[in-house]
């Protein structure tokens, strides 16, 4: 057997044999494994682990981890020079420089999809989407996580545009409370630092509080001016399944706009396309993006990539 492969039969042996309850910690699960090898491996530790009660936490540098969500939890480590900062999963911009994708001026940061496709609708409107590149970040606290790990790790925050959804850490305060959890500093500068850090973000104006999802479907079912007999048969489908919504039996904000899209049976990403065109027939989109797509412009001005 190759070496990577009799440490295979070591690590599951030290699995079995441990007591229920314990800890066991591998330094670099993926050395010498090939990727099928890596997955079958970490899918069956998954086994075990659960079975017996087990904490396995290992170091690895695969990106295979990526698409073993369902049976890990991934805590990424950026070092800085002054400490090391941790994230909930992987966030998109490191996938991003690990595998030498393209650098553009302005990198803009969101929560998940749905934000990522209302940034780039707004970039594709203004023509600024040669000059941007946007990363999901995943848990909103991660985006504090990113804020302070670049001004930590010396980098610009003037070509950093991070957008919060708005339905929570809606204040200054309450972004300030988030940063100051992860810069720990005690010096006299401080509050210059938390305030430079607090500078590159941005969110939605959402109604009464709403998530992103159903401020959009409030967008699209409230818009008087929608006339289906204009519209696409694709497009009057979702507008009729989004109106047959029943608010009280959403569970998860997320379900105003996965749920008629599951319900018309078409591709997600496709579906998401098709609603955000019919909010933006609302007068009220315009409200919802203000301050997303001024900082956008500001950001873009400050990197002479664009004029004032």
């Amino acid at each position: 057997m190759g070496a990577g492969e009799q440490r295979v039969f070591q690590i599951v042996k030290t699995a079995i044999s441990a007591k229920p309850g314990s800890l066991i910690l591998i330094d670099e699960i993926d050395l010498l494994l090939h990727v099928r090898a890596l997955k079958n491996l970490i899918r069956y530790l998954a086994g075990i682990a659960n079975e017996k009660k087990l904490q396995v936490i290992f170091s690895t540098h695969s990106m295979v981890m990526n698409e073993l969500r369902d049976c890990t939890n991934i805590i990424y480590l950026q070092n800085t020079v002054n400490k090391t900062i941790s994230y909930d999963g992987i966030p998109t911009e490191f996938i991003s420089d690990m595998t030498g994708q393209e650098n553009k001026p302005l990198k803009i940061y969101v929560e998940d999809i749905v934000s990522e496709k209302i940034v780039k609708r707004i970039c594709i409107q203004n023509t600024w989407m040669k000059f941007v590149k946007v990363f999901q970040y995943g848990a909103a606290t991660n985006a504090f996580t990113i804020a302070t790990g670049r001004f930590l790790s010396g980098q610009q925050l003037d070509n950093a545009v991070i957008v919060l959804d708005g339905d929570v850490h809606k204040t200054v305060e309450d972004k300030k409370k988030q940063i100051e959890k992860k810069y720990s500093g005690t010096e006299d500068s401080k509050d210059k630092n938390v305030k430079t850090i607090l500078s590159c973000f941005t969110q939605y104006n959402l109604s009464n509080g709403f998530s992103p999802e159903r401020n959009l479907w409030s967008l699209v079912v409230n818009n008087q001016s929608l006339n289906t007999n204009s519209m696409e048969k694709s497009d009057e489908e979702l507008y009729s399944k989004l109106c047959d919504i029943n608010q009280s039996a959403i569970l998860d904000n997320h379900d105003y706009i996965n749920a008629p899209i599951d319900k018309v049976g078409i591709d997600y990403s496709d579906g998401l396309l098709q609603i955000l065109q019919l909010a933006q027939k609302s007068n009220d989109w315009q409200e919802m993006i203000a301050d997303v797509q001024q900082k956008i412009n500001e950001a873009l001005i400050k990197l002479n990539v664009i004029n004032a």
